[in-house]
């Protein structure tokens, strides 16, 4: 019998950079930047054949926030390939979004800080983007779905 060791857990800090294998056998990854828990942004490029380097990435700018389960980057399963502090406390959050209840759909909710605010008490809700909530490969599909926009680096 062959006893698994226990998985290590890794540290997660905001502002890491985690490359995300979208083909093995092509060696394609999209990129995510962790904010505050459990949001990621996701990066607007894509490299292929190779994994990037902290030096070739062209931009830390969101295409897209997510609200994801980070199993896969705690388990090390997605390379942490660099980490950028953010500038401020404010910004280590990702940009507040929308959330139509669906029970409710007369409650309308603001993600603020990793809360739900009523859109009365924030003062807006139409103009925000609205909330994405994605597990592991959703994310994934997210990134491939989004691909033709994004910035392809050989």
């Amino acid at each position: 019998m062959n006893p698994q060791k226990p998985t290590k857990r890794i540290k997660v800090n905001v502002g890491d950079v985690f490359a995300v294998p979208l083909d093995k056998d092509d060696l394609v990854f999209g990129y995510v930047r962790t904010y505050q828990d459990p949001d990621v942004a996701i990066l607007p490029f894509i490299s292929k054949g190779r994994m990037l380097r902290e030096c070739e990435l062209p931009t830390l700018e969101s295409f897209m926030d997510v609200l994801t389960i980070r199993a896969a980057i705690e388990r090390g399963d997605w390379p942490r390939i660099a980490s950028f502090p953010f500038p401020n406390a404010e910004s280590t959050w990702a940009p507040p979004r929308r959330q139509l209840s669906t029970i409710r759909p007369d409650v309308r909710l603001v993600v603020v800080k990793g809360n739900f605010v009523p859109s009365k008490e924030y003062g807006e809700w139409d103009s925000l983007p609205a909330l994405i909530k994605a597990d592991i490969d959703q994310l994934k599909s997210l990134i491939l779905t989004s691909a033709p926009e994004f910035q392809m680096i050989t």
